[in-house]
């Protein structure tokens, strides 16, 4: 008798079993990847106005490069300190989570919507020593940074990565007109000037390469919490060959439907969840295909823009969002 019978079911060539993984932690994957596709985008964020931004792979290595210096060589993180990453989809979140990684670090999801008492409870029960969170949120900080170990605090734009004249206006929009941007209680540093300060780094001669050196597959790398549907939220602990094998078997299952570098994937899910931090922030890397990245998909109408800027190929979805779509046909 066969054991595993659902294997007739594969697609001709999938294989059924997970060779040799390529490489056993995820900064290394991130960099040979981004050497494959440098030139190819990566990511791109579009806003419901149509507004939009672009990262390629090389820029994106760079970047993040910057931000694991910045991490550990202006703030003095040591490997596997812990950092929060609180971000909607946006540019800056694969720069902040790869940065996390090519630091040696532990990367927090956090949900952006928290509110500041299931902020601060995460913090404690994750012993986040830094914070990568939006301006949007500033005004949650003081009450959910309360009695925690978080010592530094980056505050990011949805305009990351955007070209300078037209981040700015929306910047200013968000800032001056709607009044989305609140006065932040507590001091923090601007994404762009802790990129700057680790360029600065780097160009001193900062090895990035330094950074993981014994780190592997069995060294932890993210720390995702669950729903807390049957309690308080839990910290499950992936280590790089967890993510890594979990990409590869979904990348092996799927290959006969991807096209490298062609394919644009539309991310309306967020990264910090683990199905779209999966899918889109590292199987689809892997695929050097272009994710489109979708701050918020409330309403359903703020996918039209990102519809209408690129070929989009792929997505990710549930049910709800389906029938949501189907309802603005």
């Amino acid at each position: 008798m066969d054991a595993r019978p659902w294997t007739r079911l594969y697609a001709a060539g999938t294989p059924t079993q997970l060779p040799p993984l390529a490489q056993d932690h995820l900064a290394r994957f991130v960099r040979a990847h981004a050497l494959i596709h440098r030139d190819h985008t990566a990511f791109s964020t579009v806003l419901p106005g149509g507004q939009k931004g672009e990262l390629s792979y090389g820029r994106l290595d760079r970047a993040s490069d910057y931000f694991a210096a910045y991490l550990r060589q202006t703030l003095g993180l040591r490997p596997g300190d812990r950092v929060a990453v609180q971000l909607p989809n946006c540019l800056a979140y694969p720069v902040a989570a790869f940065g996390v990684f090519k630091a040696g670090c532990v990367l927090v999801n956090t949900n952006p919507l928290y509110t500041p008492a299931e902020m601060n409870y995460q913090y404690k029960d994750s012993g986040a020593k830094a914070l990568v969170t939006l301006d949007l949120f500033g005004d949650k900080l003081a009450e959910g940074l309360a009695g925690t170990g978080v010592e530094h605090v980056v505050l990011a734009s949805l305009t990351e990565g955007f070209p300078t004249l037209g981040g700015a206006l929306v910047r200013f929009v968000l800032k001056h007109v709607q009044h989305r941007v609140p006065a932040c209680p507590v001091a923090f540093t601007p994404f762009r000037a802790a990129l700057s300060a680790g360029r600065g780094h780097l160009r001193a001669g900062a090895d990035p390469q330094s950074w993981i050196a014994g780190q592997g597959a069995e060294t932890l790398a993210c720390l995702q919490y669950t729903g807390g549907t049957t309690g308080v939220s839990k910290g499950a602990m992936l280590s790089n060959g967890n993510l890594l094998s979990n990409v590869e078997q979904l990348y092996l299952f799927a290959s006969h439907r991807i096209i490298p570098e062609q394919e644009v994937m539309l991310a309306p899910l967020p990264l910090y969840h683990v199905f779209s931090f999966t899918v889109h922030l590292l199987t689809f890397y892997r695929a050097g295909a272009h994710s489109v990245l979708v701050p918020s998909p409330r309403p359903v109408s703020n996918l039209r823009a990102a519809f209408k800027a690129y070929p989009v190929t792929w997505m990710t979805g549930v049910n709800t969002l389906y029938a949501a779509l189907l309802g603005e046909a």
